[in-house]
């Protein structure tokens, strides 16, 4: 049997370490970028998604990270700064590749 089968704070550990394996490969540039792109959806939008973020870096013809999970990356870490906050709502996307699944609904601070 698996000890680590249910194991909450190794789940914690390998999504902290999957983000800053993903962030690190975007690189600074990107990432500064990323977080003025979510800054500015957030002015733009009473609640925003990772979704409106990704159209607002599309739209504006902006850089696209090796591995678009960077950007989950980047609004957590904006999180944890006090920037922006969860409202407790739930959107799906509407892109494609994620299946539709279920997105944290943001508000800028």
């Amino acid at each position: 049997m698996n000890d680590t089968l249910f194991d909450y704070a190794e789940g914690l550990r390998l999504a902290e370490q999957g983000m800053t394996a993903a962030i690190d490969h975007a690189g600074k540039d990107w990432r500064e970028m990323a977080e003025i792109a979510v800054k500015t959806v957030g002015r733009l939008r009473m609640t925003f998604t990772a979704d409106d973020v990704w159209e607002y870096i599309v739209s504006h013809n902006l850089p696209q990270p090796p591995k678009r999970v960077a950007l989950g990356s980047v609004i957590c870490t904006l999180s944890k700064r006090g920037a922006i906050r969860a409202t407790g709502e739930w959107r799906n996307s509407a892109r494609p590749e994620t299946h539709t699944r279920p997105l944290r609904v943001w508000q800028a601070i």
